[in-house]
């Protein structure tokens, strides 16, 4: 029995000198978004996290792995999603954190890129949406973050957002948001203020809904 037991620790051990270390970094050309360059870019990565496959055992470990590869309209998809991904990040835009939200894990990040910069078809997808894109009533995050997403995929500049935001939210956010004149002109801080002022309104109207129901609830 003792012998047995020796037999598998000494086949343990061996098979964990053999494990590679986990990585800091995959070492893979950079990806900036462009479609033609899609494919090659989660091939190389698909090859490099199966290489690693018994080290990086969590999938945010692989996702994190992948975040300083990405350049350009490829960074600017993923400013859209980190508040899904990272909970710090979330707790900033004021934005429920999902720790098993699909983004945190490979497969899922890897449907984003591609559905994302998948070719000639999702540009058209994307141009589809961005122009039937509208704001809908207590859906201020979802607005905000589709808007970012499909201008990157578009290649779209940080104004031409903004103009777009503009004329897709709603007329309530229209009017509270221009009382906040003048605006940041630092991306993030304008963003998490157009955040901000969506989750007041919608606060607002929440406290109005519970009084109708309730009126002696205050």
């Amino acid at each position: 029995m003792a012998l047995n037991k020796n037999i598998h620790e000494c086949h343990k051990a061996k098979r964990l000198s053999h494990r590679p270390k986990k990585p800091e970094k995959l070492g893979l050309d950079p990806f900036t978004g462009d479609p033609k360059d899609t494919q090659r870019f989660v091939h190389d990565v698909e090859i490099k996290l199966d290489y690693f496959r018994d080290s990086l055992v969590k999938q945010i470990e692989k996702v994190s792995l992948l975040i300083p590869l990405l350049r350009d309209t490829a960074k600017e998809w993923y400013t859209a999603i980190h508040p899904h991904i990272n909970k710090d990040a979330a707790k900033r835009r004021g934005i429920k954190f999902d720790p098993m939200n699909e983004l945190r894990t490979w497969e899922g990040f890897r449907k984003g890129l591609e559905g994302s910069f998948g070719g000639h078809s999702d540009r058209n997808r994307a141009l589809k949406a961005w122009s039937q894109w509208y704001m809908k009533d207590g859906k201020v995050d979802r607005f905000i973050n589709k808007l970012i997403r499909l201008a990157a995929v578009l290649g779209y500049s940080w104004e031409f957002m903004k103009d777009r935001a503009c004329m897709g939210m709603t007329d309530v956010l229209n009017a509270a948001w221009y009382m906040k004149i003048p605006h940041p002109v630092a991306y993030m801080d304008y963003l998490d203020l157009l955040h901000q002022t969506g989750h007041q309104l919608e606060d607002a109207a929440n406290f109005r809904t519970q009084l109708q129901k309730d009126p002696h609830s205050s």
